[in-house]
This record gives C-alpha cells, structure tokens and sequence, in this order.
C-alpha cells in the first residue's frame, strides 16, 4: 500500500512538472526545443513527456526539467542590476581636475577622445555636487560667444 501511494505522489510530481513546463513555454518566448536543448535531451523525447506519452525514465527527464526551472527562475530573480555608474580610472582623473577647479575657483577644459566617459563622468560630477554648472559644447556652438549664450 506505501508503494501505491509513492507511486501516487512521484505522478503528481511529475504532472506538476509538465504544467509549470507548459505554462513557462505558453507564457513565455521559450520554445520546447530550446528546452530541450537545454536540458541535453531530444526535442521528441520532450514532447512525449510532456503530452505523458514517454515511456523511458520519466523520473530522470522530471529531475532535469526541475533543474531547469529552477536555473531559469534563479536567472530572472537573482541577476544582478547593473549600476548606473562606475568611477573609473578616467572619471577620477577628471573628478580630480573639477575638484581643483571648483576648490581655486576657476574654470576647467576636459578633453579626450570621443567613448571614454567624459560627458557621463562630468553629468555624475554636477549630480553629486553643489554649485557646479554643466556646459557641453557642439561643433555648432564652439565659438566664444556661444559659449557665453549657453552659460548664461
């Protein structure tokens, strides 16, 4: 009779994998073939299991897809946030050259090639900082009195 049950329970195990399987598949933009990919099984194999039609070791598939969903859903819950900012080594070269700026009370030129962070580095300088007043210039508007227009 313990047996029965057993068998019972590791059923209703298995029939709750293949409705969270189906339900991620229906909801989701998974496929049962990428599924079954990443699970190192053949996408036939995978069908049967699911419609209850495999007739191999159906608790070793059931170990592998709880594997999976459990991955998948450390994936979605647990991936970090990526930060908004980091201060690297360039940024603190040009925080230096503000805070100089800023503490002999006069004005700064910050140049550079074009990607390393000179226009994010100065956006996080006036964020954090009191009194510091943000200019970016364009080609359009490099002459002295542009300059000025734009200051004022």
């Amino acid at each position: 009779m313990n047996n029965v049950i057993d068998l019972d329970q590791q059923q209703e195990k298995i029939n709750d994998i293949r409705a969270t399987v189906r339900n991620v598949v229906e909801n989701s933009n998974v496929t049962y073939a990428a599924v079954a990919r990443e699970i190192g099984v053949s996408s036939g194999q995978l069908s049967q299991f699911i419609n209850d039609g495999y007739r191999g070791d159906n608790n070793s598939l059931a170990n592998k897809l709880t594997v999976w969903l459990d991955n998948r859903s450390r994936r979605t819950n647990e991936m970090p946030i990526a930060p908004d900012f980091i201060a690297t080594r360039t940024v603190k070269q040009i925080w230096n050259a503000l805070q100089y700026a800023q503490l002999a009370q006069c004005i700064t030129v910050i140049y550079g090639n074009s990607g390393v962070g000179k226009t994010r580095a100065l956006q996080q300088f006036a964020i954090e900082r009191p009194n510091v007043w943000l200019i970016t210039v364009s080609p359009s508007r490099s002459s002295l009195s542009e300059c000025l227009y734009e200051l004022a």
